[in-house]
């Protein structure tokens, strides 16, 4: 019975032209808990029917919970030849949440 919680999330990166790491904060701006949130880093030229995910990627944290109002900072790494000349983004999806879309500055 978890009512529905929604987010907020910014997004920052760090590109050597190698590899890149991304500093997201997310924040529960509900007065729900977000539960089981899991981050993924995807890339936006996946065809149709193809996984969209960076991979190999490395997470500082993943599939958290978060409390109402409570946010978390996340480390994100991967090396850009897994871009495949997309461009990067971050989804987020829980448990009693709808997918969010970040965009990174």
């Amino acid at each position: 019975d978890l009512g529905e919680a929604s987010y907020s999330a910014s997004a920052s990166k760090e590109d050597d032209g190698e590899s890149t790491v991304i500093t997201l904060t997310i924040k529960n701006e509900s007065s729900n808990v977000a539960f089981a949130t899991r981050v993924k880093a995807i890339r936006d030229n996946a065809a149709q029917g193809e996984d969209s995910r960076i991979l190999p990627t490395f997470y500082s944290d993943n599939y958290i919970t978060l409390m109402p109002g409570e946010s978390k900072t996340i480390t994100i790494e991967y090396d850009n030849e897994y871009l495949y000349g997309g461009t990067p983004q971050i989804s987020l999806e829980g448990f009693n949440t709808a997918e969010y879309l970040v965009s990174i500055n």
